[in-house]
């Protein structure tokens, strides 16, 4: 768990990154070994981030939630980080919020593709893409709270436009 969304999102603008198909995506970092376009024995295609920057609204979290919301309107999805906690591993489904006394486990980077609220507890929450498999939670997503800084996922929030 963890990473630097900075560091990442400044990483793709400076060094770019290549395709899944390229270098599959395997818990581990190591090189590409230039082996990537189709089998052939070539320098792979890397892909750059025309900027990064951070959406966050600094003391202002009604704010920086409706900046969110924009930035998923106008370019997609973005980067969050946010604190495990006791409990969030074995997730299953429904509307996440922290339990009292839940202790701190690490941080964990995540993708929030979307927003709504639950339709039978009206909890507002973040629809996230989460990387730990399509067999944990809902499919390999999550709804948190939204508006309450819930676990801190409203706290760093990064993104970027990709070069065209």
């Amino acid at each position: 768990m963890g990473g630097s969304l900075d560091t990442t999102w400044y990483a793709l603008v400076k060094q770019g990154i290549v395709t899944d198909e390229c270098k599959p995506y395997a818990g581990e970092a190591h090189e590409c070994q230039f082996e990537c376009n189709n089998s052939q024995h070539s320098k792979p295609d890397f892909y750059y981030a025309k900027n990064a920057y951070s959406v966050f609204v600094p003391f202002n979290y009604e704010k920086t939630v409706r900046a969110m919301q924009e930035e998923i309107l106008a370019h997609g999805p973005i980067e969050a980080a946010f604190y495990v906690v006791d409990g969030f591993t074995t997730y299953s489904g429904g509307v996440y919020q922290r339990t009292a006394g839940a202790e701190y486990q690490g941080g964990h980077a995540i993708k929030i593709i979307g927003w709504g609220v639950d339709k039978s507890t009206k909890v507002p929450y973040w629809l996230v893409a989460n990387s730990w498999g399509e067999d944990w939670g809902e499919n390999g997503f999550f709804r948190i709270r939204r508006g309450y800084n819930e676990c801190g996922i409203e706290s760093e929030v990064a993104t970027g436009l990709i070069k065209a």
